[in-house]
């Protein structure tokens, strides 16, 4: 009877407790990152009255043992480590995690672990849990970069803070140089083939207006035409008598031959300005490329008196021939050559292009880069802005693309300001040769001028990007999170802390979207995890599970009073 009447009271006084932990459970059912608590009972010792017996001789059966229980004792308080919904509430410094993981937060002492990630900046940028002040840990970066073999440390996030100015080093250039611009070779070719026709021509019109017949005409083309022609053949002569005196002629050293050679010919002049254009546009002209021009430019020339003298003499022949239509005809040749030019000039041998770029003091400075067609599949660029120096060729191949050879070269830029050199290695390798409009622009330039830290962002890894006034990302730090064997075996420490205990296992601390751990979602927080309606049926249970203990009691003491009653 007594046993009943303290089954009775351990009963009562375990669904007390339960109660409580109903209680605390509803009371944080907005707490953020609460997990919830539930108590579990089991039944206390037994008193044996009479033990059991086996049975004997095959003729008795056995008995089975005789006990009465002795109440219940509460055998756990278990925290559920569910997840919580997740709420937004577009606060960069929210946190939540989506998994198992814990941030990890320090007094600068002791490590403890949360889940809740209502974080806040300090007065000193630190990233802090701001009902505790504790500080949140991870990795910090060096110049962008996060060593993950080093220990973490406290975040800190400092607005305001300055970004050293960085020199560009770097340009990637994409787009196309058309294949169909016409070479540097062929319009200086066929310039000076223009200069040859209009002398055959203007020869033929003095001959007419000092009244010559027909025959004077040609004769005069006649004469003009081995004129130019001797003229080219002079330069020729004297370029290859050069090279042969000194095989190690220069560009300059021919140049210099053309021009004694070229004496007053117009044409043998026109030849000399060529080379020299060609000097001024083609980096690192060499005598290869000189003859070249000199080689094309003939032939053209004396393609073209030819033509011019055959049209006369055509004309001639014809029984109604005149002086001036010998001179038309000679005019056509000229007419079409120029018509030539204009076609070959309608699509540029050349191309530019502008790069912004900055140098060691984040001062910005205008890149000009000037693209010259040499002759099929090469190109030459050159440096055009003040204080820049850089040329170069670009080979494409059969199919269009860079020949890779070519693909990066180098510019030097002089800021005249204080500033250190800028040196840029440039890089083609996405620049194509088709037939289509020239488009060359930079694809990435790197280097920026100083800014400051204006704001940050948070990715699912934990990593930290810091947005400057410059419009310049860099990685900060990076957020941890700690797992555990066993999370449900954490101490709770308030303030939404937890310490590790024996039974949780040590903390295995990493990288988020790693080992388990889950990732962190940026302006959330979780939720606390209690299910409101389980709570509500837990509260009916337990108060039924009480008010029959209590009625337990009071009936174990009415049969005590009974009891007392025997003896009047």
């Amino acid at each position: 009877m007594m046993r009943s009447m303290f089954a009775g009271v351990a009963g009562s006084r375990n669904h007390q407790f339960k109660m409580d932990i109903i209680g605390n459970n509803i009371s944080n059912i907005n707490t953020i990152g609460y997990k919830t608590s539930r108590m579990t009972f089991q039944e206390a010792f037994a008193q044996t009255l009479k033990p059991g017996s086996s049975p004997t001789n095959g003729n008795t059966g056995g008995t089975n043992p005789a006990q009465v229980g002795l109440g219940t004792v509460i055998r756990s308080v278990d925290v559920v480590m569910t997840q919580g919904s997740l709420e937004s509430t577009d606060r960069l410094t929210d946190l939540a995690i989506d998994g198992e993981g814990f941030f990890v937060l320090t007094d600068g002492v002791a490590r403890k672990y949360s889940r809740d990630g209502s974080f806040d900046i300090d007065g000193e940028g630190y990233l802090v849990s701001p009902g505790s002040g504790w500080k949140v840990m991870g990795w910090l970066a060096t110049d962008g970069k996060i060593d993950k073999s080093a220990a973490i440390q406290t975040i800190r996030l400092q607005i305001g803070e300055s970004m050293t100015a960085q020199a560009t080093d770097a340009i990637r250039y994409r787009g196309n140089l058309n294949a169909e611009s016409s070479s540097l070779y062929g319009v200086e070719a066929q310039e000076t083939a223009v200069v040859a026709a209009n002398l055959l021509l203007d020869a033929a019109r003095a001959a007419v207006a000092g009244g010559g017949d027909v025959a004077a005409v040609v004769a005069a083309v006649t004469t003009e035409r081995a004129a130019v022609d001797g003229a080219v053949d002079a330069v020729i002569a004297a370029v290859n008598a050069e090279l042969s005196a000194n095989p190690d002629a220069t560009a300059s050293d021919l140049v210099a031959a053309a021009q004694a050679a070229a004496g007053t010919s117009t044409v043998a002049l026109d030849m000399v300005d060529a080379i020299a254009k060609l000097q001024a546009n083609v980096p690192g002209t060499t005598a290869v490329d000189v003859v070249k021009l000199l080689n094309d430019t003939a032939a053209t020339v004396k393609n073209t008196t030819a033509a011019a003298l055959d049209a006369a003499t055509t004309a001639q022949a014809d029984p109604t021939a005149t002086p001036e239509k010998v001179k038309d005809a000679v005019g056509s040749v000229a007419e079409a050559t120029s018509a030539s030019l204009a076609v070959a000039q309608a699509v540029p041998s050349q191309w530019a292009t502008q790069t912004m770029v900055y140098d060691s003091q984040g001062v910005q400075h205008n890149l000009q880069i000037q693209f010259y067609k040499v002759e099929n599949n090469k190109w030459v660029w050159q440096a055009t802005s003040p204080g820049a120096t850089g040329e170069g060729v670009i080979r494409f191949l059969s199919d269009g693309q860079c020949d890779r050879d070519y693909a990066s070269q180098q510019i030097t830029i002089d800021p005249a300001n204080g500033a250190d050199l800028i040196t840029i290695t440039i890089d083609f390798s996405n620049v194509s040769q088709f037939g289509a409009a020239s488009n060359v622009a930079d694809a990435m330039v790197n280097g920026f001028p100083s800014g400051t830290l204006e704001s940050f962002k948070i990715d699912p890894d934990g990593t930290i990007t810091g947005i400057y006034s410059n419009q310049q990302n860099e990685v900060l730090g990076q957020i941890v999170l700690a797992k555990f064997t066993n999370p449900a075996g954490l101490s709770r420490e308030g303030s939404n802390l937890y310490a590790e205990t024996p039974n949780s296992g040590s903390a295995n601390i990493g990288a988020a979207e790693d080992g388990g751990r889950g990732s962190i979602i940026s302006c959330s927080v979780e939720m606390s995890n209690v299910d409101l309606a389980r709570e509500f049926t837990d509260l009916i249970i337990t108060l039924r599970g009480f008010q029959a203990n209590a009625r337990l009691i009071t009936t174990a003491e009415e049969m005590l009073q009974e009891l007392i009653q025997l003896k009047r």
